[in-house]
């Protein structure tokens, strides 16, 4: 049985055999108690059809498995070489489910499941600049399955660039945001501030991601955002500064998310600093080819409806992907650390179930986590809150 034999295609498989719809809420969330790492993603390292939650620290990752029931008991260890830099999770052996890549001090460690565990793969390709020197590769992330992006130091300067991995000898790089803020020393770059959006899907012929920054030295720290852009597979990349049209530098990391209820999958940048009940935000939109950011009405941006179910001081650490994705609703939805507030009265809404029998196929689309630099600290602190729908959790949400 398949996902295909359910009634219709607004059902998808549950990991409990049977066809599932959603009822347009979230079932009370799960309380799994510390989850100590520095960051984190999903993927289905066991291929059973459920998300699995990948914790990274600097000399390990730690597995908790998903299951019908959102708890996430089965757990283990992989102890790895230690990291000079944040993890990149992609699509790199073709099996459905995302592989990690690490930066260590000697070179890229790539994990993959292709036999329901992780284990390490050999990474053959070598990244040096076009005189051949080896580059000093300072963190990465995914840009497609043959395409990374880095974050380079060369000559006491920061650059960003795409690494294309059928000719990594003739990456494309840039000084960020350079015609705003001028050259960028390395040191000043705060890979805890980075956030990176994968706005295209693996069937599109075109790729888009946006990557958002702080850079410079605390009395004049510049806010940056930069799309990449490729229009196929073995075009060459470009990159253009997106940063919002005068938009102050906000305290705490910048969050991407799509909140714009438009289709066309940009996202927009939201400002933290407020806290769940006062975020702001300068909205998404493509512009020719690739994603750009609008002006606000004010230098801290357009101002939010607040995350009612978070206490109003509540740090915003990340995004949850609407999946699958509904045109003209938003993409994304911010997350909180703090537990959410027990609504009063009835429940709007469960999903609704049809006895169908599905198996345990794979998804027939999978979230991306944001690939991000350096979560935030608060991240590895807080409780860990898996949202949950009534019946079957899908496998995109944690």
């Amino acid at each position: 049985m398949h996902a295909t034999e359910c009634p219709t295609t607004d059902y998808t498989c549950g990991s409990d055999g049977l066809c599932h719809a959603p009822g347009g809420a979230l079932g009370q969330p799960v309380q799994l108690g510390s989850f100590l790492v520095d960051g984190f993603g999903i993927t289905d390292v066991d291929h059973d059809g459920t998300g699995d939650v990948l914790g990274f620290s600097k000399t390990s990752i730690l597995v908790r498995h998903g299951d019908a029931g959102g708890q996430l008991a089965r757990s283990e260890t992989l102890f790895t070489p230690s990291q000079s830099g944040p993890p990149a999770l992609g699509d790199l052996d073709d099996d459905g489910s995302l592989d990690v890549t690490l930066a260590t001090p000697d070179g890229l460690v790539t994990y993959t499941s292709a036999f329901g565990e992780l284990s390490p793969l050999d990474v053959q390709s070598t990244i040096t600049s076009s005189a051949g020197a080896p580059l000093d590769i300072r963190s990465l992330f995914r840009i497609t399955s043959l395409t990374i992006g880095v974050f380079i130091a060369d000559h006491a300067q920061l650059y960003i660039g795409a690494v294309d991995l059928l000719a990594p000898d003739h990456p494309v790089v840039q000084a960020p945001c350079a015609a705003r803020i001028g050259a960028v020393d390395p040191a000043s770059l705060s890979l805890a501030s980075v956030d990176v959006y994968q706005v295209s899907r693996e069937t599109d012929a075109a790729t888009d991601v946006v990557v958002a920054m702080t850079l410079g030295v605390p009395a004049s720290v510049k806010l940056c955002v930069i799309a990449i852009h490729k229009d196929n597979l073995l075009a060459t990349a470009v990159l253009t500064d997106i940063t919002p049209p005068g938009a102050a530098t906000p305290a705490n990391r910048t969050l991407l998310a799509d909140l714009d209820g438009n289709i066309d999958r940009c996202p927009g940048l939201v400002n933290v600093d407020g806290g769940a009940a006062a975020l702001r935000y300068w909205g998404g939109q493509l512009a020719g080819t690739h994603c750009t950011l609008k002006a606000a009405a004010g230098a801290t941006g357009d101002l939010l409806p607040p995350i009612v179910e978070a206490s109003p001081g509540a740090p915003v650490i990340g995004r949850i992907p609407v999946d699958p994705a509904v045109p003209f609703v938003v993409g994304d939805a911010p997350t909180a650390t703090s537990p959410p507030r027990r609504r009063r009265g009835r429940s709007r809404g469960k999903r609704s179930s049809s006895r169908s029998s599905c198996g345990h196929a794979r998804p027939a689309s999978r979230s991306r986590p944001s690939a991000t630099p350096g979560s935030p600290s608060t991240a590895g602190r807080s409780r860990l809150h898996r949202p949950h729908r009534s019946s079957s959790p899908p496998a995109s949400t944690s």
